[in-house]
């Protein structure tokens, strides 16, 4: 059976660069110091500013409900961040998001959520999607 998945993908990533929104990672690195045993903290290192700035869809959760309600992790408020599959997440200390001028975190959501998430073709990711909330 033929697949039309390299074009998918092509067109995802040329969508993203042509109309996507600049979405600016931003993050910590440590070098040296030791870890504390009891908090996992590392301590006396030297932390260095990292920054990525990539293109993303965001979307903004407006109603929260409707009908059925399925994943409570959604909130009016929140942002939905769809970016490219190759983008690191994982392992970025300290990791906001800045869109528009505004800072956004991460927000934590169950595993039920995240099995439901993102779109795969043929084992492959089409989007990183991340859910956010505003910094305080």
């Amino acid at each position: 059976m033929r697949s039309n998945l390299g074009f998918i993908l092509n067109r995802v990533g040329m969508n993203l660069e042509e109309s996507g929104s600049d979405v600016t990672l931003r993050w910590q690195t440590v070098a040296g110091g030791t870890v504390d045993p009891v908090t996992g903290a590392t301590v006396g290192g030297t932390r260095t500013a990292q920054t990525q700035t990539v293109k993303g869809f965001v979307h903004f959760v407006q109603i929260a409900q409707s009908g059925q309600r399925i994943f409570n992790e959604f909130e009016v408020g929140d942002c939905i961040v769809d970016l490219d599959p190759a983008v690191t997440l994982e392992g970025r200390d300290g990791l906001f998001f800045e869109i528009d001028g505004q800072r956004w975190v991460p927000k934590q959501f169950s595993d039920k959520l995240g099995k439901s998430w993102d779109v795969v073709a043929k084992g492959q990711r089409l989007f990183r999607s991340a859910l956010l909330r505003k910094a305080t």
